[in-house]
């Protein structure tokens, strides 16, 4: 019996999975044994925009996060003194966040085993071919973004 070969959104996720391995191995590498790759990734995103004011929904439509798993990771994060919420003074349902020291250390820290596994993950493949890639990749997230537009206007449409 022949196999089938997977489909493209199950390679998608093989990929996102074997990058997610090679970072935490990584990570470990480098003394960094209780960092998550999303960890890693919201703290690379607040030291990048440290200077513009974010919140939880910044993070959740950055990351295409739901506002429950978003709401839990950054709960955790706070506990471990990597992260501290803010009160708005004019909205006090919003929180904006901050790296603490603790987290800023370990961003620092973080940065150097993103950059080993963007270096390992991209040998080999030239300028070019990463540019078509991440074209393609983006067109790829349009088209999802527009079904689950789609999606939800027709379980809006029902109700």
């Amino acid at each position: 019996m022949p196999k089938t070969k997977p489909n493209l959104g199950h390679s998608i996720r093989g990929i996102g999975h074997m990058i997610n391995r090679l970072f935490l191995a990584n990570a470990k590498a480098l003394g960094l044994d209780e960092t998550t790759t999303m960890h890693a990734w919201i703290l690379r995103y607040l030291k990048d925009h440290e200077n513009q004011v974010v919140f939880q929904k910044t993070l959740e439509q950055e990351f295409r996060m739901h506002k429950s798993s978003m709401s839990s990771i950054l709960t955790l994060m706070e506990s471990k003194g990597l992260i501290r919420r803010e009160s708005m003074t004019d909205d006090h349902r919003k929180n904006q966040l901050f790296l603490t020291e603790k987290g800023n250390e370990l961003e620092s820290a973080i940065k150097a085993a993103v950059e080993k596994t963007e270096n390992q993950i991209l040998e080999g493949i030239s300028k070019d071919e990463l540019k078509v890639c991440k074209a393609t990749f983006n067109k790829i997230i349009e088209n999802c973004k527009k079904g689950v537009d789609h999606h939800d206007q027709n379980i809006a449409g029902i109700a």
